[in-house]
């Protein structure tokens, strides 16, 4: 037998391997252009300084003021550990784990659509519709983002009940809820799918202990650190006391919706898979729960298939209720591009009576994959537009300076900049997101929030996204507006310690200069 051939019987026997092999190298190929480019933007910037400082000893919660589990970072942070002892940058091991992470996820796509459908028409449409999904690809490239990490985990939970290992899947939806604490509706899905569809009782324990068994092992990271109470308190008490609310009207959820489903602005090409998953949701309840004998859409017996529907239901009404930016509807990604490829595999199917049947289905085929392909291809994989991180790297080492001098620096919303230079923020309030400021204003006794260090004020604060320090009563009196041209452009305001009194900065700063406050 020649090689050729060998190779060729090979691939067919192991169709989930080849397919995902292609799918991990076309994704890291067409990620690795952003590496280093790329600047760090938005939320990603406070993710990789938690990430940071845990590499360097400092637990997640500690470092900053978060509510989100940790996972992620954790995941991030053993990644730059592991880069510092080969001398690969800080920023650079963190992307590489994320890009990592997210060619996995895209690999698993395919495997999972074609084991739930059993088509490999649906295999290679669920693949391509991932990959066109709005930034999914961006934000793994730019690194120290938990939804991505939260993508592969969900993908492999759902992967793993469709091979019956259930410990497994267990694991993976387990470490989905620490990246994230909505997938704790994994757990329970899948426990759920598992006695409905024919698992048994002995395979949805085994799923719902590995689940625990995650959170365990989670839970002493922060208890060997002593810092447990803290991380409780951060990732649960916090969220149900000053963020959560259900929303009281429609018109919020409306509005999600039309963000979730892409056609806030319109219908464009970005609206296709989003709304075939609608489709599908409609044809489930209408066909599936009346127990159809379409084996497309039977639910009998199936755990991978129940799993399936309730996770992304329990997804999807997530995104409604509490959709706050784009990298929420990661959750829900991976349900509504198999389902794009499990719609179009099923409608296919209805060709297979008709006497055109083979050539009508290669039509339907084609097109559907050269339509997806398009919005892969357009799907943010051209970087040129986010250059920037050599100015980030420029003004971290302008922050160093600063240090260097025995200056205090407090930065809010760019904790990145301290990031770069190794070193803790000044308080751990780096970001004041919804519900930061309502907990301040209890915890203080509605005095109002200072940022005191062993009972002094910082020399020098960064910010660059919200305004409640500005908003305090010390502020305007006690800072001055620095100029700083580099700070500008990065959207960066920068703030100097002034003499109570006086006009004047309480201390010479490195290349900065104030106007009077």
């Amino acid at each position: 037998m020649s090689d050729k051939r060998a190779w060729r019987e090979w691939c067919v026997r192991h169709p989930d391997l080849v397919h995902g092999a292609l799918f991990f190298a076309f994704f890291v190929a067409a990620s690795v252009a952003g590496m280093h480019d790329m600047p760090l933007a938005a939320d990603n910037q406070h993710y990789f300084f938690i990430a940071e400082r845990a590499a360097s000893g400092v637990p997640p919660h500690v470092s900053q003021l978060d509510p989100k589990n940790a996972l992620g970072m954790l995941v991030t942070a053993a990644a730059i550990v592991a880069g510092r002892l080969g001398g690969v940058d800080d920023l650079l091991a963190s992307r590489a784990v994320s890009i990592f992470a997210g060619a996995l996820a895209i690999a698993l796509v395919g495997p999972l659509a074609r084991r739930l459908t059993g088509s490999t028409i649906a295999a290679w449409v669920a693949s391509i519709a991932m990959l066109s999904l709005n930034r999914f690809v961006l934000m793994a490239v730019m690194g120290s983002q938990p939804k991505v990490f939260l993508v592969l985990f969900v993908v492999a939970s759902l992967l793993l009940v469709s091979m019956r290992r259930p410990a497994l899947a267990g694991l993976a939806a387990g470490a989905a809820f620490l990246c994230w604490q909505p997938a704790a509706a994994l757990v329970a899905a899948g426990a759920l799918a598992l006695l409905l569809g024919g698992g048994g009782k002995r395979a949805a324990a085994s799923f719902v202990a590995a689940a625990v068994g995650t959170l365990v092992a989670y839970e002493g990271y922060f208890l060997y650190h002593g810092v447990l109470g803290e991380q409780l308190s951060q990732a649960y008490l916090f969220p149900l006391q000053f963020m959560e609310s259900a929303p009281t009207k429609l018109r919020p959820v409306l509005r999600r919706a039309a963000w979730v489903l892409g056609v806030s602005e319109g219908l464009t090409l970005w609206s296709l898979a989003p709304l075939l998953f609608v489709v599908w949701l409609v044809l489930l309840w209408s066909r599936s729960w009346r127990r159809s004998p379409d084996p497309a859409y039977s639910m009998t017996k199936r755990s991978d298939r129940i799993y399936f529907a309730l996770a992304s239901h329990a997804a999807f009404v997530n995104c409604l209720l509490s959709y706050q930016g784009f990298p929420d509807r990661f959750f829900l990604d991976p349900f509504m591009a198999v389902s794009s490829g499990w719609l179009i595999a099923a409608a296919l199917a209805r060709f297979e009576a008709a006497p055109v049947a083979a050539t009508t289905r290669r039509a339907v085929a084609a097109v559907s994959l050269v339509a997806l392909s398009v919005l892969a291809a357009l799907g943010h994989w051209d970087y040129r537009y986010l250059r920037g991180l050599h100015a980030q790297r420029k003004l971290g080492e302008a922050v160093g300076k600063l240090l260097d001098a025995g200056f205090g620096v407090y930065a809010v919303g760019c904790t990145h900049l301290l990031a770069f230079n190794h070193v803790d923020n000044f308080t751990p309030y780096g970001f004041f997101f919804r519900g930061v400021a309502e907990s301040l204003q209890v915890g203080t006794g509605g005095r109002g929030y200072r940022p005191l260090r062993d009972g002094r004020m910082p020399d020098v604060i960064l910010v660059s996204r919200g305004t409640y320090l500005q908003e305090q009563p010390w502020f305007e009196t006690e800072y001055a507006r620095a100029k700083r041209d580099d700070f500008g452009n990065q959207s960066v305001q920068v703030w100097l310690r002034v003499r109570r009194g006086s006009g004047s900065v309480s201390r010479d700063t490195p290349g900065l200069s104030a106007d009077s406050p």
